[in-house]
């Protein structure tokens, strides 16, 4: 896998001040924003291409950016610009040419992860021949604000509850996915429009997923108790 979409654009307004100034995929743990940490991964695992869309404060991102760049020499990295936000979903079919018909991943880059990248690549690599799409998922203690995923025996799914209020478990989506070129194909025949991928794509391949379960700490950091959270996490495991 050489490619990887870096969802960057959202606003992140449940955290209020906190990203006054600065966007949320910029917050620091361990004095390291969390764009940075996503790129070390990847780059430490030959993804050579990378695609980061931006909206909110674009203009610190593409600072960012260039300002790292040489870090990485054996990756590429590429922005574009929503001047209106598509949508997690269609962000992915606005940039489907992107992946050139090959493996990829798609990554919302405001969550903070603490496993290792090459663990959930590597079971992609041995994902059932009838699976096109690997989920990162995680064990939640707030369902009802996250998306659930049910699974069979085999740890393929078999429904996705996108924030429901009843209950179907606690194995949730942690917005990180890779997919083969089959998957490519078929999201290619998709009439694009601004929608999101978790509410509007994932429910229809969800039978099509092989399910990846992290036994590292996890955190959406999209309000700020889940930042303090991941803050101090952070901190204790550095």
């Amino acid at each position: 896998m050489t490619r990887a979409l870096l969802l960057a654009a959202g606003y992140g307004t449940r955290l209020g001040d906190i990203v006054n100034t600065t966007p949320k995929c910029l917050l620091e743990f361990n004095n390291q924003p969390l764009l940075k940490k996503w790129l070390d991964d990847l780059y430490i695992n030959n993804v050579k291409e990378i695609l980061v869309n931006t909206h909110y404060l674009p203009e610190k991102v593409n600072k960012f950016i260039y300002s790292i760049k040489n870090n990485y020499p054996k990756m590429n990295i590429h922005v574009t610009h929503e001047n209106e936000l598509l949508g997690t979903g269609g962000t992915l079919l606005k940039n489907i040419d992107f992946f050139k018909n090959e493996d990829g991943m798609l990554i919302h880059a405001d969550n903070l992860i603490f496993d290792n990248l090459t663990n959930f690549i590597k079971h992609h690599e041995t994902r059932p021949k009838r699976t096109n799409l690997t989920i990162f998922c995680f064990e939640t203690t707030s369902p009802e604000s996250c998306g659930i995923v049910e699974v069979d025996s085999d740890f393929i799914g078999k429904n996705f509850y996108e924030k429901s209020k009843e209950n179907h478990g606690f194995l949730a989506s942690g917005a990180c996915f890779i997919f083969d070129k089959i998957f490519i194909q078929k999201l290619s025949s998709e009439p694009f429009a601004i929608c999101d991928f978790s509410k509007d794509i994932l429910p229809k391949y969800i039978k099509k997923s092989y399910i990846y379960q992290t036994n590292k700490p996890f955190f959406d950091i999209g309000t700020p108790e889940n930042y303090s959270m991941a803050l101090l996490r952070a901190k204790e495991l550095s």
